[in-house]
Protein backbone atom coordinates (compact mmCIF):
# COMPACT_ATOMS: atom_id res chain seq x y z
CA UNK A 1 0.00 0.00 0.00
CA UNK A 2 1.13 3.32 -0.61
CA UNK A 3 1.52 5.61 1.96
CA UNK A 4 1.33 10.30 1.52
CA UNK A 5 4.01 11.71 2.43
CA UNK A 6 3.14 14.96 5.03
CA UNK A 7 5.26 17.80 4.96
CA UNK A 8 5.40 19.54 7.58
CA UNK A 9 2.87 22.47 7.53
CA UNK A 10 0.52 19.62 6.78
CA UNK A 11 1.36 18.01 9.42
CA UNK A 12 1.14 20.88 12.04
CA UNK A 13 -2.09 21.48 10.37
CA UNK A 14 -3.51 17.86 11.06
CA UNK A 15 -1.82 17.28 14.78
CA UNK A 16 -2.12 21.07 16.08
CA UNK A 17 1.52 20.77 17.44
CA UNK A 18 3.97 23.26 16.42
CA UNK A 19 7.36 22.55 14.68
CA UNK A 20 9.82 23.16 18.11
CA UNK A 21 7.20 21.01 20.19
CA UNK A 22 7.15 18.16 17.56
CA UNK A 23 10.98 18.09 17.56
CA UNK A 24 11.13 17.73 21.35
CA UNK A 25 8.10 14.74 21.29
CA UNK A 26 10.54 13.35 18.33
CA UNK A 27 13.40 13.38 20.53
CA UNK A 28 11.48 11.62 23.57
CA UNK A 29 10.27 9.40 21.15
CA UNK A 30 6.48 9.88 21.38
CA UNK A 31 5.83 10.99 18.02
CA UNK A 32 6.22 9.38 14.57
CA UNK A 33 10.85 10.34 13.37
CA UNK A 34 10.81 12.52 10.09
CA UNK A 35 11.87 10.56 7.07
CA UNK A 36 14.46 12.41 4.55
CA UNK A 37 12.98 13.03 0.89
CA UNK A 38 15.85 14.92 -0.03
CA UNK A 39 18.96 16.74 1.17
CA UNK A 40 16.70 20.06 2.27
CA UNK A 41 12.97 17.94 3.02
CA UNK A 42 11.69 15.85 5.35
CA UNK A 43 8.17 14.49 5.93
CA UNK A 44 6.11 12.26 7.80
CA UNK A 45 4.44 8.83 7.01
CA UNK A 46 0.88 9.64 7.48
CA UNK A 47 -0.54 6.43 8.47
CA UNK A 48 2.06 6.59 11.41
CA UNK A 49 0.87 10.65 12.06
CA UNK A 50 -2.42 9.90 12.09
CA UNK A 51 -2.23 6.42 14.39
CA UNK A 52 -0.42 8.97 16.74
CA UNK A 53 -3.16 11.23 16.32
CA UNK A 54 -5.17 8.18 17.68
CA UNK A 55 -3.50 7.37 20.13
CA UNK A 56 -2.03 10.34 21.88
CA UNK A 57 -3.98 11.30 24.59
CA UNK A 58 -2.51 8.14 26.42
CA UNK A 59 1.39 8.69 24.53
CA UNK A 60 1.94 12.31 25.68
CA UNK A 61 3.16 12.61 29.45
CA UNK A 62 1.58 15.55 31.32
CA UNK A 63 4.72 17.73 31.39
CA UNK A 64 4.97 17.71 27.52
CA UNK A 65 1.23 18.11 27.11
CA UNK A 66 1.23 21.25 29.17
CA UNK A 67 3.99 22.72 27.21
CA UNK A 68 1.70 22.25 24.05
CA UNK A 69 -1.16 23.69 25.38
CA UNK A 70 -0.76 26.05 28.40
CA UNK A 71 -2.30 24.06 30.84
CA UNK A 72 -1.41 22.94 34.35
CA UNK A 73 -0.22 19.37 34.48
CA UNK A 74 -2.91 17.04 35.98
CA UNK A 75 -2.12 17.25 40.19
CA UNK A 76 -1.49 21.04 40.24
CA UNK A 77 -3.02 24.22 40.94
CA UNK A 78 -1.89 26.47 38.01
CA UNK A 79 0.40 26.17 35.11
CA UNK A 80 1.90 29.85 36.26
CA UNK A 81 4.83 29.48 38.69
CA UNK A 82 4.01 29.76 42.57
CA UNK A 83 6.61 32.88 42.61
CA UNK A 84 4.22 35.14 40.00
CA UNK A 85 2.07 37.70 41.71
CA UNK A 86 -1.05 38.01 40.88
CA UNK A 87 -3.04 41.29 40.69
CA UNK A 88 -6.56 41.81 42.40
CA UNK A 89 -8.75 44.62 42.57
CA UNK A 90 -7.91 45.14 46.05
CA UNK A 91 -4.01 45.28 45.56
CA UNK A 92 -2.43 49.00 45.73
CA UNK A 93 -1.36 49.83 42.27
CA UNK A 94 2.63 49.79 42.98
CA UNK A 95 4.82 51.35 39.89
CA UNK A 96 6.79 48.86 37.90
CA UNK A 97 9.89 51.66 38.08
CA UNK A 98 10.33 50.36 41.77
Amino acid sequence: MDDKILREAERANITGVGRTAWRELERLGLAPRRRRLTRSTVGWLATEVLEWMRTRSQALPDDVASRNTGTAPVGTDSPQDASTPTLTKDAPEVPWHI
